[in-house]
């Protein structure tokens, strides 16, 4: 069975050494009862090509003490980032194509010195054009790009599993359009069916879970868990950027910090405000933030785990402590009177742009096939239909 929490290493390698991988590893999986950790190609991040592959060895090197049988091992395949040009033998930018697959798969393997993995996922986000952090809106000339179909990645992860080399399949950053068809193609192809899919949830934003995935994924419909990321917005809940609030620009050792732009979402006026209210609600009900986060997550019947980026021992235990916080129902309101007044504070002023940019591109552009006989029922409303 897997443990509630899992492991997220994408500071592994990046902000975290070796030696402080190892022995947050250890007392995650030996101490706190965690099974499962979810690394991939292109961690550390944030994806610089200094970073490319770097968490994997490090992740090989604790492997190596253990017990393969009791890690449940989680990797996923780089998808589409047309910037980065480093992480593929040939040069050119990743993609889901069989080869670059079969790279990404092989090389994992190699790196963190295993013979298997637990689970294989299709990349950070998905290969066709979605709104994703750093992409909300959705544009039509985008959707021309080629990608590769939902029956071709698994086919490939079929003949994966007839080698041994992985033995389940998920999706990261999907959609309920993605997993629907993912399950669909398991159905008519006899294809592997994906375990989960992972998607950014946090008391920041909701959207992407409770207006799109949970239906899709819900067991009366494809029965697929969700597994919660960025349950602690970016480390914003985490607690350390509330003290010194006068320093936030200027510490060091803090992701937002430290490397301007990622998850530059969390960093914003709007959110600072926000994450000031949930403070005060936390002490209201004698609790961190960091416990208020954390709980707001799991009290979610929909959520099956949650993978936490702790890079230390007390983090771990934080997130352990408030496994079994039922939020009282005031707390709940509390809660909910602070989303109604901004139910999306990550689209601040720094969305602008690309949402004019979106909506100038997407003037004029035609989504229905008007000329699909079988579809066209626009004449209808122009008034030309006569009738059966």
């Amino acid at each position: 069975m897997v443990f509630r929490i899992g492991y997220g290493g994408m500071m592994v390698g990046g902000q975290m050494s070796e030696e402080q991988t190892h022995e947050t590893l250890n007392h995650a999986f030996d101490v706190a009862g965690m099974n499962w950790l979810d690394t991939s190609e292109s961690f550390p991040h944030p994806i610089l090509p200094e970073h490319a592959h770097k968490a994997d060895p490090i992740i090989g090197s604790w492997l190596k003490g253990r017990d393969r049988s009791k890690v449940i091992l989680c990797t996923k395949v780089a998808g589409r980032h047309e910037q980065m040009t480093w992480l593929r033998k040939d040069g050119t930018f990743p993609k889901l194509t069989r080869d670059h697959v079969m790279e990404s798969v092989h090389g994992s393997l190699e790196r963190m010195g295993t013979d298997y993995i637990d689970v294989l996922s299709f990349g950070d986000w998905p290969e066709r054009q979605t709104q994703h952090p750093g992409n909300y809106f959705w544009k039509k000339s985008d959707e021309h790009q080629t990608y590769m179909d939902f029956e071709e990645q698994l086919m490939i992860v079929q003949e994966l599993k007839e080698q041994g080399l992985v033995r389940h399949v998920a999706t990261a950053g999907d959609t309920a359009f993605g997993v629907t068809r993912y399950c669909e193609h398991a159905i008519w192809d006899e294809l592997p069916k994906i375990a989960f899919c992972t998607q950014e949830y946090n008391l920041f934003t909701q959207n992407k879970v409770e207006f799109d995935l949970v239906e899709a994924c819900t067991p009366r419909q494809e029965n697929v868990a969700i597994v919660a990321t960025q349950t602690l917005g970016g480390g914003v809940f985490s607690g350390k950027y509330l003290y010194e609030r006068n320093q936030w620009d200027r510490k060091t050792g803090l992701r937002l910090n430290d490397y301007p732009g990622f998850q530059g979402r969390y960093n914003s006026p709007r959110m600072r405000s926000q994450l000031d209210v949930y403070q005060k609600i936390a002490s209201k009900y004698d609790m961190s933030v960091h416990q208020l986060a954390t709980a707001f997550v799991h009290n979610k019947p929909f959520i099956t785990a949650a993978l936490v980026g702790a890079t230390n021992k007390y983090q771990i235990d934080q997130n352990i402590a408030a496994l079994d916080t039922v939020l009282p129902e005031e707390c709940c309101r509390d809660i909910i009177a602070v989303q109604d007044a901004d139910i999306e504070p990550m689209l601040g002023p720094s969305e602008v742009e690309p949402m004019l940019t979106a909506y100038q591109d997407n003037l004029g552009q035609e989504f229905a096939n008007v000329d699909d006989e079988n579809t066209n029922f626009w004449g209808r409303i122009d008034g030309d239909y006569e009738g059966p």
